[in-house]
C-alpha cells in the first residue's frame, strides 16, 4: 500500500480509511504521511476509519482570578498615584479628573487584555478509530459503531505512541457479539445468525470470524456444519444471500478437528455455497484433494477447478532457498486443483524480476530447473 504524495502539508488528504480536520493538520504543524508512517493507524486505515479531530476546550489556569484582581488593584494604585503626582499643586476640582483616570484606565486596560487572553480559543487533538464515519449537522466528520480507545496528540511525536486501533474494535466487537450470544445456544446458528441486533452490529461479517465455543470453533465453521432440511432450507438460503455483500468473512478457517470451510462445502457439494466464495483466494492444504476427488457431480468439479486457490511453496522454494519448499512445491503441482501452467508461469515471474536477489544461489537455479522442466512438459 503506498501513501499518496502530499502537495501541501496542511491540506486536509484522506487516505481510504483516514480522515483529518484540516485545521488539525496545520495545527499540528504535521502531513497525512506523517500520520501514517504509524502501522498501528494505516492497518486500521484499511478495515476501519480513522479520525484525526480537532475539539475546543476551555483551560482554567490556577490561581487566575486571584492574579487578575491583585494586578488590578495595583495597576489602579500605581494610575491613581501617577494621577495625583501629576497634579501636585492644583485645585481639587482640577485633580478630580486625572486621578479618576488614573485610578480606571489602566486596571480596565488589564481586565480587558487578561479578558481576551483567557477567552481566545484552545483546541485539543485526538486520534480515534471507529466502524463507521458520517458527517454531522455542521459538516464535521463524526465516528459511530464500535470505537476504539481515543488518543490524546499534544504534537505530532504523539502520534508515535498511538497502537491497536483496530485491535481495541475487534475486541470490543467480540466483546458486543458475546453479550448476544449468551440469549442463545452456540449449536443453534440460524438463530443466531436471525438475530436483530446481530444483524445490525455486524453489516460485514466480522461475527462469522468470532468463536462460539470453548474448541474455539467460529461462526463459520459451525454455520457450514448445517444440513440444509425442509424446515431450514429458507432461512439458510436468505442467510448464504446475505453473505455476499460481507466483505469482512475470513473464509480460509478450520474448526476443531482441523476440516477447512472450502472442504465442507466440497464434501457438501453445496453449488449456492461455492458460487458464495468463488472470488476469494483460498490457501491449499492436500485434504482438498481428498474432498476433490470424492465429488460426483461433474459439473461441481468443474466450478470447483475455477476456485481461486493458493499454492505458495514453489515462491517460497526461491524466496528462502529451500529444499523441504522445492519438495511440498513439487507434491504440490501434481493437485487436481493446481493449474500448472499459471502456477509456473508465477514462479518465473517472480524469479526473473528477483534474479539480482535469488540468481547466486545454486539451491535455487536447482529449484527453477526443476520449474522449467515442468514448464516444458
Amino acid at each position: 500500500m503506498q501513501v499518496q504524495k502530499i502537495q501541501n502539508n496542511y491540506y486536509n488528504q484522506n487516505f481510504r480509511g483516514f480522515h483529518a480536520d484540516r485545521n488539525a493538520l496545520k495545527e499540528l504543524n504535521c502531513r497525512t504521511a506523517d500520520i501514517l508512517n504509524n502501522r498501528s493507524i494505516k492497518e486500521c486505515a484499511d478495515k476501519y476509519e480513522v479520525l484525526l479531530k480537532r475539539k475546543k476546550i476551555n483551560i482554567t489556569k490556577p490561581y487566575d482570578k486571584f492574579i487578575t484582581a491583585v494586578w488590578a488593584s495595583v495597576s489602579s494604585v500605581i494610575g491613581g498615584g501617577i494621577g495625583l503626582i501629576s497634579i501636585t499643586g492644583a485645585g481639587a476640582e482640577a485633580a478630580f479628573l486625572p486621578v479618576l483616570a488614573g485610578l480606571t484606565i489602566p486596571p480596565a486596560l488589564f481586565l480587558l487584555g487578561t479578558y481576551l487572553y483567557h477567552n481566545k480559543p484552545s483546541y485539543q487533538y485526538s486520534i480515534q478509530a471507529g466502524k463507521k464515519i458520517s458527517d454531522n449537522q455542521f459538516g464535521k466528520h463524526v465516528l459511530g459503531g464500535t470505537l476504539s480507545r481515543e488518543f490524546i496528540v499534544a504534537d505530532k511525536r504523539d502520534i508515535r505512541d498511538v497502537h491497536s486501533l483496530g485491535e481495541d474494535i475487534e475486541k470490543n466487537d467480540y466483546d458486543k457479539f458475546l453479550d448476544l450470544l449468551d440469549n442463545y445456544h452456540s449449536d443453534d446458528v440460524i438463530s443466531i445468525l436471525k438475530d436483530k441486533k446481530i444483524k445490525e452490529e455486524f453489516k460485514d461479517g466480522e461475527h462469522f470470524n468470532f468463536s462460539v465455543d470453548a474448541d474455539d470453533n467460529t461462526l463459520l465453521t459451525k454455520f457450514f456444519d448445517i444440513i440444509p432440511t425442509e424446515e431450514n432450507q429458507k432461512d439458510y438460503n436468505k442467510i448464504l444471500d446475505s453473505m455476499k455483500d460481507m466483505k469482512k468473512i475470513n473464509f480460509n478457517q478450520k474448526d476443531s478437528f482441523g476440516i477447512s470451510v472450502l472442504e465442507k462445502i466440497l464434501n457438501a457439494e453445496n453449488r449456492k455455497a461455492l458460487n458464495l466464495v468463488k472470488d476469494f483466494e483460498f490457501e491449499y492444504s492436500p485434504e482438498l484433494d481428498s474432498a476433490y476427488k470424492n465429488i460426483s457431480d461433474e459439473n461441481f468439479k468443474l466450478s470447483v477447478k475455477d476456485l481461486k486457490i493458493k499454492f505458495t511453496h514453489a515462491i517460497d522454494a526461491v524466496r528462502i532457498d529451500s529444499a523441504k519448499a522445492l519438495k511440498i512445491a513439487i507434491k504440490e503441482f501434481d493437485s487436481p486443483l493446481c493449474d500448472k501452467n499459471k502456477e509456473v508461469k508465477n514462479l518465473l515471474d517472480f524469479y526473473h524480476s528477483n534474479t539480482r536477489r535469488y540468481g547466486a544461489s545454486a539451491g535455487v537455479m536447482q529449484v527453477m530447473e526443476v520449474f522449467e522442466e515442468n514448464e516444458r512438459l
